[in-house]
């Protein structure tokens, strides 16, 4: 499942220390080492959507000991079969929890930066956004397709963009905002729609 939270300006400064007190002392540490108090939030809420999935899918309230793959993705080290990716933005902040590997992707739809959209897309990708009618949100939905899948392999945004999706055989979903403030995009194994619970804190 796939849990989001996008009413970011409801998750106040006071509920952002309260919930300091109730997360693990090393996952409140990291939160803190933030300099804007946004990105403070968004830590927080990630973790806390992933306590609230596991949870809720598995029954899971005990503290989370983490381990890291050969590239930095985070896993469950005491719950190897349970897969699990988080990515946030200024506007919400998404976890995918699922029985095998996945990847997701959040961002906010901003402008087309066509420097950037050379240094990311191959011959066929970029001369695609060239002739779009909606270019920024043909862009933003191909960089969230391209981070999901990296985050799915754990190779992170180091590789070479431009051909993230050559010769790929995953299952990649886009998801937009109604208000198309963001898009979110999923990749996984299995060829299934996923679902999507919105969160309150």
């Amino acid at each position: 499942m796939i849990y989001l939270f996008d009413n970011i300006n409801s998750f106040t400064d006071g509920l952002f220390w309260r919930s300091l007190q109730v997360i693990p002392p090393e996952r409140a540490a990291k939160a803190t080492q933030y300099r804007s108090m946004r990105d403070r939030k968004l830590s927080v809420i990630a973790y806390l959507l992933l306590m609230y999935g596991l949870k809720k899918e598995h029954g899971i309230t005990e503290k989370i000991n983490w381990g890291f793959g050969e590239n930095g993705k985070p896993y469950l080290s005491d719950y190897p079969d349970i897969f699990f990716n988080i990515s946030h933005c200024k506007c919400g902040v998404v976890c995918a929890i699922s029985n095998e590997d996945i990847g997701i992707d959040i961002e906010e739809v901003g402008v087309y930066e066509e420097e950037v959209a050379k240094y990311i897309c191959n011959v066929s990708e970029y001369n695609s956004l060239k002739n779009s009618n909606e270019k920024v949100f043909d862009f933003c939905k191909l960089w969230t397709v391209k981070e999901s899948v990296l985050k799915f392999t754990g190779e992170g945004i180091c590789t070479d963009l431009k051909n993230v999706l050559n010769n790929i055989h995953l299952n990649i979903e886009t998801v937009w905002a109604s208000d198309h403030r963001y898009v979110i995009s999923i990749c996984k194994k299995m060829k299934e729609n996923s679902t999507i619970i919105k969160a309150s804190f």
